[in-house]
């Protein structure tokens, strides 16, 4: 608290501007450290990566989809072609029901694909059905018109990744509602994060620009979140400032070693500016002490 108050002799500010400023590098502190964890388009791709691989590992495409970043997961049609080497018959039937309601990217030497309707993909789903219920190895798959998004919600933990040793066996009939959905899902990368830079908005420091140091990934889900500021840098006893992200999931999000060093940081931070700003005080009123006394 001596620190606290020889601050606000020496420089003639409150210490509330002072705690402002350290909430709000709070703020940015912490949406540094909520996954993915950076600010840079390193940070970006890594979470976007991380969404393709979870949707993944619940669903297959029964045909071909374009993804953001390559991946070793094959289409069903893929895995078909590449492996029933020997029972060519359940392969041709495989892909000629997947072909029936699907635009197929790729297809190599394979016959040109006739329009698809509503009538073939009904018909192509169907057959599916009833050739992998009759075929060993594929006899436990589920084949679903297009993406249950339930089935996503399930399977993942309490930090929203989908469960380790998850084996999907959900078959996505329309491969092309598959691809919509991982995309759609990438595009809310940076939502977590954005919850502190809401924070940081809130805090309403004595700054040209709250949200410096946050990434326009984040920022641009600021607008969509929302979250809650405390001040109470007014005690005496012992000023605080409180901030809390209302992400729902956002105390699941980061772990609690990482809150702590957010925090550490932000204090090693608040004080070496407040040690800043009282020796420049003093080095100010010295100099002025000088000058007065040598013109008198």
């Amino acid at each position: 608290m001596k620190r606290l108050e020889k601050y606000e002799q020496v420089t003639g500010k409150t210490i509330g501007d002072s705690m402002r400023r350290s909430a709000r590098l709070l703020a940015v502190n912490l949406a540094f450290s909520t996954p993915p964890y950076g600010n840079n388009d390193s940070s970006r791709k890594l979470g976007e990566r991380a969404v393709q691989n979870d949707i993944l590992r619940v669903y297959t495409p029964a045909a071909p989809i374009k993804t953001k970043f390559e991946t070793k997961i094959l289409s069903l049609r893929e895995t078909a072609r590449r492996f029933l080497t020997r029972d060519f018959d359940l392969r041709d039937a495989i892909i000629a029901a997947i072909d029936a309601g699907n635009r197929i990217h790729n297809r190599h030497a394979d016959n040109p694909q006739k329009k698809t309707t509503k009538k073939s993909k009904a018909l192509g789903q169907s057959d599916l059905v009833t050739i992998l219920k009759n075929a060993p190895g594929f006899n436990r798959l589920n084949v679903s018109t297009g993406v249950d998004v339930s089935l996503h919600h399930k399977t993942r933990n309490a930090y929203g990744r989908v469960r380790k040793g998850w084996k999907g066996r959900e078959i996505v009939y329309n491969s092309k509602e598959l691809e919509t959905y991982i995309k759609e899902k990438q595009e809310l990368v940076g939502m977590t994060k954005a919850g502190w830079a809401k924070a940081a908005v809130l805090v309403n420091a004595p700054v040209s620009n709250a949200l410096r140091g946050i990434s326009a990934w984040v920022r641009r889900h600021t607008d969509h979140v929302q979250a809650a500021v405390k001040d109470e840098s007014e005690k005496k006893e012992r000023p605080l400032y409180t901030l809390t992200s209302k992400v729902p999931w956002a105390d699941k999000a980061t772990r609690e070693a990482a809150y702590k060093e957010a925090k550490r940081i932000a204090r090693e931070k608040f004080y070496k500016s407040l040690n800043k700003e009282i020796r420049e005080a003093l080095k100010k009123a010295r100099a002025e002490s000088m000058t007065s006394g040598a013109t008198a």
